[in-house]
């Protein structure tokens, strides 16, 4: 019923940052799942028969997949750090005592970093695929 442009999720197969960090399980079930409802689910429509029967199928033109290792765009996302960083900061349960900490020194140079590879103030990298090119 919505028909988005872009699905944006994380990317299901990547698995290590460098040598700091693993990504967590539920971030790569959440990616894949999200390809899975791309699909075939949203361009079939024999997927959800009884739930959307007074829809049409979607195809979803793009997937951007976040935290990949293997990028092929950036996006300038320059002055939206402090919001990222809030938005992450609500996830009490995931950020116990003084967790958000690492985030808070390790996003903005990330994006610093993103963000000279197109020469913008912060970037933020993702692989791109064009499902109706």
């Amino acid at each position: 019923r919505i028909r988005p442009d872009i699905v944006i999720t994380c990317d299901p197969t990547n698995w290590f940052f460098e040598d700091r960090y693993f990504n967590h399980r539920d971030h790569r079930k959440a990616g894949e799942t999200a390809l899975d409802a791309v699909f075939p689910a949203a361009g079939n429509a024999l997927f959800f028969r009884e739930e959307l029967s007074d829809t049409e199928p979607w195809d979803v033109p793009q997937v951007w997949l976040a935290w990949t290792d293997k990028p092929n765009h950036t996006e300038d996302v320059s002055g939206l750090l402090a919001t990222k960083l809030a938005a992450l900061g609500e996830h009490a349960s995931q950020l116990q005592d003084d967790g958000i900490r690492f985030f808070e020194e390790w996003l903005p140079a990330a994006a610093v970093a993103e963000g000279e590879r197109i020469g913008v103030e912060h970037g933020e990298s993702f692989r791109v695929l064009n499902l109706k090119d």
